[in-house]
Parts: C-alpha cells; structure tokens; sequence
C-alpha cells in the first residue's frame, strides 16, 4: 500500500524514487486518495494536477476501508496514546487501513509510521 508521499513521487517522477514493484500491482488507501484530492484543490495548477491525479489513479488498486480498519485504528491511536508518541490522524488512519489488509506501507516518512506497532514499512526513495 503506498502513502500519500510515495504517490507523489510516483507522479512526480522525482529523483531517487526506486518502485521495487509495478504501481499496477499496488493500492492506496480511500486516505490516501483523500490526502492527494486535497492536494488538487489547494493547488495553483488545477487542471493539471487533476489529470495526473486521475491518471495515476487509474494505475494502481483502491482499497476501501472496512470496519476492521477501524478496530486497528482504535489498538493504534490508544496505544501510542499512552506511550506519548501520537502521529497524524490520517497517518494513523493510513497504517490502520495497511495492517487490516495485511499490507507493507510505502513510505519516505518511515519515523513516524516505525511508531506503530506490528506495521510492515518501506521506503522506495534514495535518500
């Protein structure tokens, strides 16, 4: 499952960015889709970034959310909770959403999301 920023690269075609698998064979959650929707609004070139948001949507699977995400994103958010070390909602949304479907995270924010326990990590970029 890839994050928001691994999608960007994607995109982007940025410098160090190494996919290890085809996007065809890989998925983003609802979040995700929702995180680079808001991109698209907030942007100064519109049109644009939607045609390559819809494009690369088009290139990989949409995973929709369940409600054993939601059991997950409880463990998560309680647990880091008591340990003092809370990340982003949609973070923990995100990695909630990647361990009900079994899934690796693709992601370059690897410090945050190692804070969740049993959460399978990965980063496709050259730092």
């Amino acid at each position: 499952m890839l994050d928001t920023n691994t999608c960007i690269y994607a995109m982007k075609g940025s410098a160090g960015f190494t996919p290890r698998v085809a996007l065809i064979d890989c998925g983003i959650s609802i979040i995700v889709m929702g995180e680079l929707e808001y991109g698209v609004a907030r942007s100064v070139r519109v049109e644009q970034n939607r045609a390559a948001l819809i494009a690369f949507l088009n290139s990989v699977r949409l995973y929709s959310l369940e409600p054993e995400t939601a059991m997950h994103y409880g463990r998560i958010r309680a647990r880091l909770a008591e340990q003092g070390q809370l990340i982003g909602n949609n973070d923990m949304w995100i990695a909630a959403h990647a361990l009900s479907i079994d899934a690796s995270l693709i992601t370059h924010n690897t410090a945050e999301f190692s804070r969740v326990p049993n959460l399978s990590i990965d980063s496709w970029m050259k730092d």
